[in-house]
């Protein structure tokens, strides 16, 4: 009997997604034969053990619900996998055809609060109206899956869920975030400010930025933003403060994530902030485990759950996240206080090898593959 096929499924993220790709399918390698499908429009690829299949992209929200879930699915149906493990809402019913056609037992990768996102959403139309229609049909597809929760705090709403359930956290491998850590950072002038991830509302630019134009009255600073900024800057006010900061921005798109964190080295500490959404709230920000992991004490936003991470200085500090004199303040006292700098850094490494590690959570994933492809049932 050959090597089990199990294709994970995603028609929003990237190909080199960091829990997907990095963290997920390469760990899975170790045991099965693993395809991703993805709709990037870069083309077929085989990357650390991973053959990377692509049905194409569209740049409309529409076309992509509409055309590439259905390419997705008819790619699928060709591999003939023995498990299937979808990462968005727009692929449950995909997943649901897929579980008949071919036999396939289905693994739901919850990485959000889906409902809270679709309130949330400024592109949404009707959001009450489209929480209930996904409910609807998580109810009615998703009932039959086997389910992964990227937080904790989603037991609340799928603990009693009748199927395999595991919660498998966003802690980062160390294994490959090694190369980029570094603990002889530099504190002095010019300093470099790092933040890696999305720029929505949510994800506090503006904050970001305000706290800079506060900053570069009293020292030498800039900041490097990688993530897709293209629609951010377009907005008049974020580029009204880009100017004002007059080349201490410097925006470097998309890319890979170990050209993402090679840049980190040369940063003093990293930014990750959110405001205070229901989604974010309770849960876990993957970020700042990242950059314990790679030596670069953080400011995150001051949560009662993110208060807990960082208690003891373990490797960042907290500040409101829509008060950018306070980002600032929080920002200069790390700057400028070596040995509470150091401690931070230190408690943050420590942790992350005997707590916020993903080869905790790897087993986790391989515990509940093995209960879902041998047929028992949580």
């Amino acid at each position: 009997m050959g090597t089990a096929v199990i294709c994970h499924l995603t028609s929003v993220h990237t190909r080199f997604d960091t829990r997907i790709f990095v963290r997920e399918c390469r760990s899975l390698t170790k045991k099965y034969d693993v395809r991703l499908v993805v709709a990037d429009g870069e083309g077929d690829a085989f990357c650390d053990g991973v053959q990377i299949v692509d049905v194409g992209k569209f740049r409309s929200r529409l076309l992509r619900i509409g055309v590439s879930t259905f390419r997705i699915f008819a790619k699928v149906l060709s591999l003939r996998p023995a498990l299937v493990h979808i990462h968005d809402p727009e692929l449950i019913v995909v997943a649901w055809l897929l579980k008949f056609f071919c036999r396939a037992h289905v693994v739901y990768d919850i990485h959000d609060d889906v409902r809270s996102q679709l309130v949330e959403r400024e592109w949404v139309v009707a959001p009450r109206l489209a929480g209930g229609l996904y409910s609807l049909v998580e109810k009615v597809c998703a009932s039959s899956f086997s389910l992964v929760l990227a937080e904790l705090s989603y037991l609340k709403t799928y603990g009693k869920h009748k199927r395999n359930i595991a919660t498998v956290l966003n802690y980062p491998d160390i294994n490959f975030l090694t190369p980029f850590q570094k603990r002889d950072r530099a504190l002095q002038e010019p300093y470099h400010i790092f933040y890696v991830g999305g720029l929505m509302r949510e994800r506090c630019l503006d904050t970001m930025l305000d706290a800079l134009l506060l900053l570069v009255e009293r020292i030498d600073i800039q900041i490097h933003i990688v993530g897709d900024h293209h629609s951010a800057i377009e907005k008049a006010d974020i580029l009204r403060r880009v100017e004002k900061l007059d080349g201490r921005v410097h925006f470097y798109g998309r890319m890979p994530v170990e050209k993402a964190f090679a840049i980190s080295r040369k940063c003093q500490l990293g930014l990750a902030l959110l405001r205070p959404v229901p989604n974010y709230l309770h849960s876990y920000p993957s970020k700042i485990f990242e950059y314990m992991a790679i030596g670069l004490p953080f400011v995150v936003s001051n949560f009662p759950l993110y208060e807990t991470i960082v208690s003891g200085d373990t490797g960042g500090v907290c500040a409101d996240p829509e008060n950018p004199s306070e980002v600032a303040d929080a920002i200069l006292g790390l700057l400028t206080d070596v040995d509470r700098y150091k401690l931070l850094q230190q408690n943050g490494i420590k942790r992350s090898l005997d707590k916020y590690n993903w080869c905790f959570e790897e087993k986790k994933l391989f515990d509940l593959y093995d209960r879902v492809l041998s047929g028992k049932v949580a």
